[in-house]
C-alpha cells in the first residue's frame, strides 16, 4: 500500500499537472479522483481499493492513537508540496460525502470527517482539531504552495458563523457524492438537445441556464453562485461528467472505469493583414490533463506533434471548416485516442487571456461582462442575432462581414453584451441564448500600471486601476491579502461602476479583489499579484520583430487589405 508521503506527492501532481499559469486550482479530491490517481501513479499490485487505502494511509500518519496529529506545513523537499496536502484532501473528501439532508452544518461535515479518520464514537470536531481552528494554518500553506507554482489559490475562510472554518474544505468540493449520477442521467435525458459530442462551452451554457430544474439543492446553488474563477472550475467538473457518459449503456451509474478517450477542439482565428487572408485553425482543447507522454495527431496520413501552449491549451494546427464534425486519431497516451471538433452553427471567440488587448481570437471560454468578443455564425442565424440588437441585449461594431474563404459564414466583430434582462426574449436557437447570456452582473478588469509577463502580476509601485463593468450604478469592492485571513482589508468601499478606481498602495504579495452588487453574493473576483523589481530576471535584448515582404523587412508600418469581405 502506498505511504502517506506517496499519496501526498501523487495528489500534488494530479491537481497541478497541466494547469496553465494564473488558473485557479481546486483540491477537489473525491472517489473518482482517487481511482484516477491510483491508476496512473501507483502500480495495480500495490492497491486493493484506492479509497480505503488512501484513508488508511491518512489514519496511520495523522491519527496514530485516536487523536488527530496535524501534519507539517513545510514541504518534504525544496520543490515539493506541503506535507499536509493529503490530510487536506481527506478533509475535502469529507465535504464531498456530506449528506444533502444535513445542509452545511458543522455536525454534518465533522460526522463525515470522523468516518474517514476512523473516529466514529463521538461527534463534533475530532480531538486534536479543537478548539477551532488549528487546521487553518494548513490551508494557508496550501495557498502558499499554489501561489509558488504561479497558480491562483481558491481555499478560503467563510463568513462569521458555523461555516467560518469548514468553508475551507467546502470551497474545494465542487460536485458532491450523488451529483455526478444525477447530472449523467440528465445528460442522457436531454441527449436530443446536447448530442453526444458537444464541447465545453455548449455543455456549460446548457447546465447553468437550467439551474432551477435540478432536483439537488447543492447543484442549484453551485450554478447560481458560480463566479469568475469558480465558474470555470465548475464547468470543467460538469463537462467531465458529460464526457464520461457511456451513451450505449442504459442509465448512469457513475462507473469509474469509463473515461472518455477523446479531447475536443475549437477554432483559432488567424488573419494576415498583408495578404488579407483569413483562416480558422483547429485548436485542441486541454482539460487540464497531465499527459503521460507527448501527444501526436494524424492528419492526411501524416503524424504531427501536439505542442502545449502557455495558456494550458495546445498550439493551433491546420485550417478547418468552422462547421466542424471531424474526428482525428491521437496517439501518445492510452487515455486519449481521438480529437473531435463538434458540429457548430456558431462560435464565440475571445481574446488571449494573457493579453486582453490582443487582436487574436480563439475558443477560450465565455466572454466576461464588458469584454468584447467575436461571433462567428452561419448566415441563417442573422435574423435571430438582429433580434438581440433590437432588444438592446447585444451590439457590435460595423456591419457583419461575410467570409469569402468560408461560404455561408459571417463575422460579428467587437460584440458586447449590453443588458442582463434576457428572460423576456423568445429564442428559436436556445444554445445561442445559453452561451451569450451574461454569467454575472459585474466583472472586474485591471487597467494600466506596469504588468509583468506573468498573468495577473504587476510591479510594486506601478499598480493597475480597478474598472468594474456592471449593470448596476454602484458596487462594493473589497481587496484582501490571500495569505492573511485575519488581516484588515486593504480596500473595502462602495464605488461607482463603469469608472476607473485607483488601488491603494499594496506591498509585495497576493491579493483577492471581490465585487458585490448587493444581491447577497459575490458577483466577480480577481487575483492580483504584486511582485518586487528584484524578482525580474535579467534578459537578453529581444530581436527586432517585423514582416518579410518580397525581400524587404517591414517594421512599424502596417499595410492592410480591405477585409470587409474577408
Amino acid at each position: 500500500m502506498p505511504s502517506y508521503s506517496e499519496w501526498n506527492e501523487a495528489i500534488a501532481s494530479f491537481f497541478i499537472g497541466g494547469v496553465p499559469p494564473g488558473e485557479a486550482v481546486y483540491l477537489s479530491l473525491d472517489e473518482d479522483a482517487l481511482f484516477e490517481i491510483a491508476a496512473y501513479w501507483f502500480s495495480d499490485d500495490r492497491l486493493t481499493d484506492p479509497v480505503k487505502d488512501f484513508e488508511s494511509a491518512v489514519r496511520m500518519m495523522c491519527v496514530p492513537r485516536g487523536r488527530v496529529i496535524l501534519p507539517k506545513t513545510a514541504p518534504s523537499s525544496p520543490e515539493g508540496p506541503p506535507q499536509c496536502l493529503a490530510f487536506l484532501g481527506a478533509m475535502v473528501l469529507a465535504a464531498h460525502r456530506m449528506s444533502p439532508e444535513g445542509g452545511l452544518s458543522e455536525i454534518n461535515y465533522f460526522t463525515r470527517l470522523r468516518e474517514i479518520l476512523g473516529l466514529t464514537e463521538e461527534s463534533g470536531r475530532p480531538p486534536g482539531m479543537s478548539p477551532p481552528a488549528p487546521e487553518e494554518a494548513l490551508w494557508v500553506a496550501l495557498n502558499q504552495w499554489v501561489i509558488s507554482n504561479e497558480l491562483q489559490p481558491s481555499a478560503e475562510r467563510g463568513p462569521e458563523g458555523p461555516t467560518k472554518y469548514t468553508n475551507y474544505p467546502l470551497s474545494q468540493s465542487l460536485l458532491r457524492e450523488g451529483d455526478k449520477g444525477k447530472l449523467g442521467r440528465e445528460f442522457k435525458r436531454f441527449e436530443g438537445q446536447l448530442g453526444r459530442n458537444a464541447d465545453r462551452e455548449r455543455v456549460g451554457g446548457w447546465f447553468l441556464n437550467r439551474a432551477d430544474d435540478f432536483s439537488t439543492s447543492h447543484i442549484r446553488s453551485l450554478a447560481k453562485e458560480a463566479i469568475a474563477d469558480r465558474y470555470e472550475a465548475l464547468v470543467d467538473a460538469v463537462y467531465k461528467v458529460y464526457a464520461d457518459v457511456d451513451w450505449e449503456k442504459p442509465g448512469f451509474d457513475g462507473d469509474r472505469l469509463h473515461r472518455s478517450p477523446w479531447l475536443t477542439a475549437g477554432l483559432y482565428r488567424e488573419f494576415n493583414p498583408l495578404s488579407g487572408q483569413l483562416s480558422y485553425l483547429l485548436l485542441p482543447r486541454n482539460a487540464a490533463r497531465d499527459f503521460h507522454g507527448p501527444l501526436e495527431i494524424v492528419h492526411e496520413g501524416i503524424v504531427k506533434p501536439m505542442r502545449g501552449s502557455r495558456d494550458g491549451q495546445f498550439y493551433p494546427l491546420w485550417p478547418v471548416d468552422p462547421t466542424g464534425g471531424e474526428t482525428y486519431r491521437v496517439t501518445g497516451d492510452p487515455r486519449v485516442t481521438e480529437l473531435r471538433i463538434p458540429l457548430r452553427r456558431f462560435w464565440v471567440l475571445t481574446r488571449d487571456p494573457f493579453d486582453e488587448a490582443s487582436a487574436i481570437f480563439a475558443s477560450r471560454g465565455s466572454p466576461k461582462l464588458g469584454e468584447t468578443f467575436l461571433l462567428l455564425c452561419r448566415t441563417e442565424l442573422e435574423e435571430q442575432i438582429s433580434i438581440l440588437r433590437d432588444e438592446g441585449l447585444l451590439d457590435w461594431g460595423g456591419d457583419p462581414v461575410e467570409l469569402r474563404s468560408h461560404g455561408g459564414w459571417v463575422e460579428y466583430r467587437e460584440c458586447q453584451v449590453l443588458s442582463a434582462s434576457w428572460d423576456g426574449v423568445i429564442f428559436q436557437i436556445p444554445e445561442l441564448f445559453e452561451e451569450l447570456r451574461p454569467r454575472s452582473r459585474a466583472s472586474i478588469s485591471l487597467q494600466g500600471g506596469l504588468k509583468t509577463d506573468r498573468r495577473d502580476a504587476w510591479l510594486e509601485g506601478y499598480l493597475p486601476n480597478i474598472f468594474v463593468t456592471a449593470f448596476d450604478q454602484t458596487c462594493r469592492v473589497r481587496v484582501t491579502n490571500v495569505l492573511q485571513p485575519d488581516g484588515e482589508p486593504e480596500l473595502d468601499d462602495t464605488i461607482t461602476t463603469n469608472t476607473s478606481v485607483v488601488l491603494p498602495t499594496l506591498k509585495v504579495g497576493n491579493y483577492l479583489i471581490e465585487v458585490d452588487v448587493g444581491r447577497g453574493s459575490t458577483s466577480d473576483r480577481r487575483h492580483l499579484r504584486v511582485v518586487s523589481w528584484d524578482t525580474l530576471p535579467p534578459g537578453e535584448p529581444s530581436e527586432t520583430y517585423g514582416s518579410s515582404v518580397n525581400g524587404y523587412f517591414l517594421i512599424g508600418g502596417l499595410i492592410a487589405a480591405d477585409n470587409k469581405e474577408a
